[in-house]
């Protein structure tokens, strides 16, 4: 009788934990139509004119070859005259067609993988990535991930020829998207196909090439720092997103990171444990794929931002919720055997559902930028001041400014 009982429970609670992470996903909405402005922010001058997105399309920036984002500003400047619209709806596509696929690949009940998806990725902790037009390569790589990673769990030739197209588009998003033609190539082996694997693998000493071509550059960085500095601070990237969200807070920066140590540890394990279960498991290993992703993008951040270090940008939580997602979907499967997962789902999706509210003043914050900035140049469209809340030196972008008064572009 009282197993019944919960049977009766769980299948009321798998509606209620959709309900919960629409609660989610509707409040990330909310909040992303506060937060978004139609000027464009830091990074997004760089390539707000037709010159500097279609024009520059095997340019580096910042050590990234962006092509395909600069494909989609492009768009955004002739189609939505330069407001960001067009990519910030492209974010929201993407990052939904990530959650359908991810939930695909998932062998756990699809409801609770459904929710989960949700939770994980229209976090409002991602508000940076999904209220700025410019980070549609952010979100954009990450969809390609996914979506390569699903193509790569089909049988058939045609699938396997479109996995290897999408990996071989991902290192033009950025350079994390390096990543993907190696994981490929590493799955392929699992698998035994070695032709593939060998293809994957030359195609990514290929795009490593282009990348040295451009005019990458390593940065100089001091050799008497040992590894382990990065290792902690890669730790604390995956992490640390997690544990505020948990309202874990500890009394020292240096106690803050030897917990996100300790933590990611055993999250490690947890990924090797399931890649050794996981065996010939197609749909389990292009988990562990995006999963694979995810930390190596961490790790990537983690040595690029070794300096200074004082906690990870908002902007990465993205690649630590890939990282950590398709591990609990395996997990979830297993818990479905032994029972009680509708529960537990319940208690994750409200933790993000609590959490969510607790980002609506970053919200205003970033929209009050865009509000203020857009209120001063429309008092004095002459002064350089306004737009100093847009770009540190707008003295620097003053010819960029003027041709995009001159040709009507956002609120002009």
């Amino acid at each position: 009788m009282p197993g019944k009982a919960f049977e009766v429970i769980d299948r009321y609670l798998n509606w209620i934990n959709l309900i919960v992470a629409s609660v989610v996903l509707i409040s990330t909405l909310w909040l992303t139509s506060i937060a978004y402005g139609p000027m464009p922010f830091w990074d997004a001058w760089a390539t707000a004119l037709l010159e500097d997105s279609w024009g520059k399309l095997w340019t580096l920036h910042n050590g990234h070859l962006i092509m395909m984002p600069r494909l989609i500003y492009g768009l955004d400047t002739v189609l939505s005259d330069g407001n960001g619209f067009l990519s910030l709806t492209l974010i929201f596509v993407f990052q939904s067609l990530s959650c359908l696929l991810l939930v695909s690949l998932s062998k756990a009940p699809k409801v609770t993988s459904a929710a989960l998806a949700i939770c994980f990725l229209f976090w409002a902790r991602h508000l940076e990535n999904l209220s700025w037009p410019f980070q549609v390569g952010f979100i954009g790589l990450c969809f390609m991930v996914v979506l390569t990673m699903w193509l790569l769990s089909r049988s058939g030739w045609l699938f396997q020829t479109a996995a290897f197209v999408t990996a071989s588009i991902a290192p033009m998003w950025s350079i994390n998207g390096l990543l993907v033609p190696l994981i490929c190539a590493f799955i392929s082996a699992l698998k035994k196909k070695y032709i593939s694997a060998a293809s994957y693998l030359l195609f990514f000493l290929a795009s490593v090439g282009l990348y040295l071509y451009l005019g990458f550059e390593f940065a100089e960085q001091d050799r008497s720092k040992d590894l382990l500095g990065s290792l902690v601070i890669y730790f604390d990237i995956i992490v640390r997103p997690f544990l505020d969200l948990l309202g874990v807070k500890m009394s020292t920066p240096s106690l803050n990171m030897a917990v996100s140590t300790v933590v990611a540890l055993i999250l490690h394990g947890l990924a090797v444990l399931a890649a050794i279960k996981s065996k010939g498991d197609a749909r389990h290993l292009s988990l562990l794929g995006v999963s694979a992703f995810g930390f190596g993008s961490c790790l990537m951040a983690a040595l690029a931002r070794s300096e200074n270090y004082t906690g990870p940008a908002f902007r990465y939580a993205v690649f630590s919720a890939l990282a950590l997602l398709p591990l609990l979907l395996i997990a979830a499967e297993k818990l479905k055997a032994r029972g009680g997962l509708p529960r537990y789902a319940v208690v994750v999706s409200l933790l993000f559902a609590i959490n969510n509210f607790d980002w609506k003043p970053f919200a205003i914050q970033r929209g009050d930028i865009q509000r203020n900035a857009i209120a001063g140049i429309q008092a004095d469209p002459n002064s350089l001041e306004p737009y100093r809340l847009l770009y540190p030196s707008p003295e620097g972008i003053a010819e960029k400014i003027q041709l995009f008064r001159e040709r009507g572009l956002s609120i002009f």
